[in-house]
């Protein structure tokens, strides 16, 4: 007999304020290997909840700040070795220590009112990963992100995007598969 650890894990959301009615939300995530014990997840679930005011800056293992819990910020890929409890980490809107990162999918809708994008609110001065994915495109395939539509100098994704202090806009980048 050969025997391997599970092969799963859950990773819990839970909206992390006083007076939420959202239940918490679990997203089961597969191992990568069989002799690996952790799955590596990229924490991409911006708008798993809306609060009143507020915009949700990323994750922590702990429902309160202190002392010291693990933080995960949008992007970042992880790894987990167990089932995982995460709580929103909120910030007033009219915060001034966050910025947005507004990802367009730069398809055939690209510059109009109704193109796809997603805003990503980040603490500042802190890196992030760019997303694998945020968009799907039919008969397309996602090369990266870059600062300009239609520019050739990109960002592959799975990679750190520097630190920012300012608002970021990013443009997906796509190539045909056929």
């Amino acid at each position: 007999c050969m025997w391997q650890n599970e092969s799963t894990y859950t990773l819990t959301f839970y909206p992390n304020y006083e007076g939420a009615t959202e239940e918490p939300i679990q997203k089961e995530f597969q191992r990568t290997n069989s002799t690996n014990t952790k799955i590596k997840v990229g924490i991409w679930e911006p708008l798993l909840f809306k609060r009143e005011g507020y915009k949700l800056l990323g994750w922590i293992e702990g429902s309160t700040l202190s002392p010291y819990p693990n933080k995960y910020y949008h992007g970042q890929e992880l790894e987990f070795s167990k089932d995982t409890k995460l709580y929103a980490i909120w910030v007033e809107e009219n915060s001034d220590s966050y910025v947005n990162y507004t990802y367009y999918c730069n398809d055939e809708k690209a510059g109009l009112e109704n193109e796809e994008r997603m805003v990503i609110p980040t603490s500042k001065n802190n890196s992030m990963g760019y997303p694998p994915s945020l968009f799907s495109r039919e008969g397309y395939i996602l090369d990266g992100w870059a600062k300009e539509r239609d520019s050739k100098n990109f960002y592959a994704p799975y990679y750190s995007i520097e630190a920012s202090d300012i608002d970021t806009n990013l443009y997906a980048i796509w190539h045909k598969t056929h």
